[in-house]
């Protein structure tokens, strides 16, 4: 009941900024309370995915269809909502995370064969909380090469030293303590 609060509370947020604050996209957006509902629509999916797997109350037909869906539903909140508008500010976001949860309940049901390109695929995943946690330091560390340079010669500095910290930290840090920790404390 606590993560569907959370929806609510991200929901409650967006419009209560809307209500007093309607042009301030940061406080709707940006902020932790604007974001909680997306947050939870992904605990929710941890825990939702795990039981439809278990209990088997899927077909792949089923799951292909939830997949479809969802797709759908992100694309119409992609291409029918704007940023300027206030009003989609309050219910996109929660409506976005909607599709991604129905998109990858269905999604997480096909087993796809390990290839160089479906890591590749993967990789923006797996990096994707390093760059997160990393992309402040790494831009305050490479700041005195990116202001002489044009833009998108910056951005491309910026995101290759980024992406290589990130990879550093996940196959460096990342995998080896989340084997060690999963070894020395989940049972077999």
């Amino acid at each position: 009941t606590t993560l569907f609060r959370s929806v609510g509370v991200g929901l409650l947020w967006r419009w209560s900024v809307y209500r007093l604050q309607p042009d301030n996209y940061l406080l709707s957006l940006i902020s932790t309370f604007g974001a909680f509902d997306q947050i939870a629509a992904g605990c929710l999916l941890f825990f939702a995915s795990r039981w439809v797997i278990q209990k088997k109350l899927l077909t792949i037909r089923q799951a292909a269809l939830l997949t479809l869906l969802g797709g759908g539903v992100m694309s119409g909140v992609i291409w029918r909502t704007s940023l300027y508008s206030a009003a989609d500010r309050v219910w996109g976001p929660t409506v976005l995370a909607l599709g991604v949860f129905i998109f990858l309940l269905g999604g997480l049901h096909f087993r796809i064969e390990e290839t160089f390109w479906s890591r590749v695929v993967c990789m923006p995943g797996q990096l994707s909380y390093g760059m997160y946690m990393l992309h402040s330091g790494t831009l305050l560390l490479s700041r005195p090469l990116l202001t002489a340079a044009n833009p998108w010669v910056a951005f491309a500095v910026f995101f290759s030293v980024l992406l290589s910290v990130s990879m550093l930290c996940f196959y460096g840090y990342e995998k080896p303590l989340n084997r060690w920790i999963r070894n020395r404390f989940v049972p077999t």
